[in-house]
């Protein structure tokens, strides 16, 4: 999450001209006029403008969401791959991470944990949110 404050002192005007919305910054008058703006104020097209703010005021990391799954044969383990490319076994049964393989490619994971048996599916993974949902 990135937090980027707006400074007051513009203020986005409806209008402009033929080269885009305007935008009015500047000190205003003691009484302004409801018709238009105050004579202290000045114009300047949208794209004219320099940025008020170049860097974020607070930044806070989370963590890495998932990207990849597979289930393993087993119907029991599901390994992941997250954003920050890290390869994760997890248990589904008892709902936790069995264990960490670091940045490998997942298919070569999937081989080292293949096993020769059949058991039916009965839940299905889902990973829409960044993190495992088992249904």
């Amino acid at each position: 999450m990135v937090n980027w404050s707006i400074r007051p002192s513009a203020q986005l005007s409806i209008g402009g001209d033929d080269e885009g919305p305007s935008t009015s910054y500047g000190q205003q008058a003691n009484t302004p006029s409801p018709s238009s703006p105050p004579s202290s104020f000045k114009f300047m097209r949208v794209k004219d403008q320099k940025p008020q703010q170049t860097t974020p005021e607070l930044v806070i990391p989370g963590a890495a969401s998932i990207k990849k799954h597979l289930v393993l044969n087993d119907k029991r383990h599901v390994l992941t791959k997250n954003s920050a490319g890290n390869v994760e076994l997890y248990d589904v049964l008892a709902a936790k991470k069995v264990k960490e393989y670091g940045d490998r490619p997942l298919e070569e994971v999937f081989n080292e944990n293949f096993k020769k048996v059949f058991v039916p599916s009965w839940f299905s993974v889902d990973f829409k949110s960044g993190m495992l949902q088992i249904t």
